[in-house]
């Protein structure tokens, strides 16, 4: 009895204490300063007019050279609401938001921010990488519901630290795993059947990056069309209407300067299949030959994804396997200057591949059953196995990775 609850603790604090570990390497680089996370671009800072009646808390920041998404959604908190009468695309910039009908789509991010500082723009920072830190935590504990559903051993949930993603978040101060740990709550209630609050949870996820409503989407249909079952599919769509009328608001909030384009608004990332890759290797220009090497690395992995997709769908469909054949279709043909041009950009855009593949070898049968399965489980987890070699030898993420597994030696 006993085991039962040390064993899930001590599996679910390995990898809790392995982010906190990587967060506090690359907090000693800042001094301690949790700005430096956010990655502010010296000019939006300097122009901000949020800041401009807090010089103090201006001063406090870390300004750089060249700045990451991360410093849209610190900007983004001071006014989740959009409260402010902007008018003009330029007073958008004025307050550091380089595309409003974009940006604050992903407002679960910034909501979370405000509420859990108390509304304390100085404590914005801290709290932006405390909720990364604590969704890190909610997604150990709903990995394990996940592990105990399917009878497998806890320890299976450390395979959740080699997703590449989300070191890269954790560094950038970018919400992946916050919207992780959501969508892997709605799965675990989606298992449990129960329904309603699988639908909340994913509706959280869609506000915090929407490409999770792939996924509900994918198992609605699955639901309709393999299970037959309409009752569910229509309830777990309805995960998409909160967003939906968020839309709303934000075309209405937005019209002067961008007219209905904000309730269609889409990001034009996406190009002809595998443009995007061919161009990142072979014209990469921009890429210096680590971070090709990395992208090529990816490119592999998505390549693995895409066919281990395949033949899942065939071998054993499920909502896994079918999402994660629309995600790798969704990779292969992502743009070039948005995506695959971005070593760190394309870590962060295809970690829900990576956690659908740990999802499906927890779905499969133990190794102990001696089918063809089994062949499925050890490639799968040899898969994994490369991706972890990718971490700890990654330009992008190699470092932070390290420090991880390095400074959580002493709690073993």
């Amino acid at each position: 009895m006993l085991r039962k609850i040390v064993v899930p603790i001590l599996a679910i604090s390995c990898v809790f204490l392995f982010f906190v570990c990587s967060m506090l390497y690359t907090l000693r680089t800042y001094e301690g300063n949790y700005s430096g996370f956010l990655h502010i671009r010296e000019d939006r800072l300097e122009k901000n007019l949020f800041l401009q009646n807090n010089p103090e808390l201006r001063d406090s920041l870390i300004a750089k050279e060249r700045g990451y998404d991360g410093q849209f959604f610190y900007f983004m908190a001071f006014d989740p609401f959009l409260t402010w009468n902007l008018t003009k695309d330029w007073q958008f910039k004025r307050i550091g938001i380089d595309a409003p009908a974009y940006r604050y789509g992903r407002i679960g991010y910034p909501v979370l921010t405000r509420i859990f500082s108390l509304n304390q723009p100085s404590r914005f920072p801290r709290t932006m990488i405390y909720l990364i830190l604590a969704s890190h935590l909610l997604s150990a504990f709903f990995l394990f519901k996940i592990a105990k559903f399917y009878n497998r051993n806890p320890f299976w949930i450390l395979l959740y630290i080699v997703v590449p993603g989300f070191s890269t978040s954790l560094e950038l101060a970018l919400p992946e795993s916050i919207s992780a740990a959501f969508l892997l709550g709605g799965v675990v209630f989606y298992l449990q059947k129960r329904f309603p609050l699988a639908t909340i949870l994913f509706a959280i996820s869609i506000l915090i990056r929407e490409t999770s409503i792939i996924f509900v989407l994918v198992t609605a249909c699955y639901e309709v069309l393999r299970n037959k079952n309409w009752r569910t599919g229509l309830v777990l769509s309805l995960s998409v209407i909160p967003y939906f009328f968020w839309r709303c608001y934000l075309t209405w909030k937005l019209y002067i300067p961008y007219g209905l384009e904000t309730l269609f608004y889409s990001p034009k990332i996406l190009a002809t299949p595998f443009s995007g890759i061919i161009r990142a290797i072979s014209f990469g220009d921009d890429l210096g030959p680590a971070e090709k090497q990395c992208v090529m690395i990816i490119a592999c992995f998505i390549c693995i994804m895409l066919i281990f997709a395949f033949i899942e769908v065939f071998r054993r469909p499920s909502p896994f396997s079918f999402s994660l054949l629309a995600y790798s279709l969704l990779y292969i043909s992502l743009d070039y200057d948005k995506v695959w041009g971005h070593t760190k950009s394309i870590e962060r855009t295809t970690y829900e591949g990576f956690l659908l593949c740990i999802l499906i070898f927890l779905s499969l049968p133990s190794f102990r059953t001696k089918d063809s399965f089994s062949y499925a489980k050890i490639a799968v987890l040899s898969f994994l196995g490369l991706v972890l070699i990718y971490d700890l030898t990654s330009a992008s993420i190699g470092n932070e990775f390290k420090a991880g597994l390095f400074l959580l030696r002493p709690f073993f």
